[in-house]
């Protein structure tokens, strides 16, 4: 199974200047990302301290990636990199070595 490091960054001028109307659409995008942590999609999340861009770590497949990101579009820009563990690493390159 695939995991990814995916890096975000909010869109501000896409959020309500309103406090109320941001905290509401906040609280909305939050409730998305606890969603994906309840069915075991995301296994860690986290915001920076500046609070417009963060992290989260996922397991799983592309197609289901693309599909749980465009969820937060298009108040949200993604960076995704897909991660190998250190044992895919020397997997790999003992199969390079021989």
């Amino acid at each position: 199974m695939a995991k990814y490091l995916v890096t975000w960054e909010a869109d501000m001028s896409r959020f309500p200047i309103d406090p109320k109307e941001r905290a509401s659409m906040v609280a909305g995008l939050a409730g998305t990302v606890k969603q994906l942590i309840a069915e075991g999609k995301t296994s860690d999340w986290g915001i920076f301290l500046q609070g417009a861009a963060g992290y989260s770590v996922r397991e799983g497949g592309a197609t289901e990636l693309y599909q749980d990101l465009q969820k937060f579009s298009p108040y949200i820009k993604f960076n995704v990199q897909e991660v190998l563990s250190v044992d895919a690493v020397l997997e790999a390159t003992k199969a390079i070595t021989g």
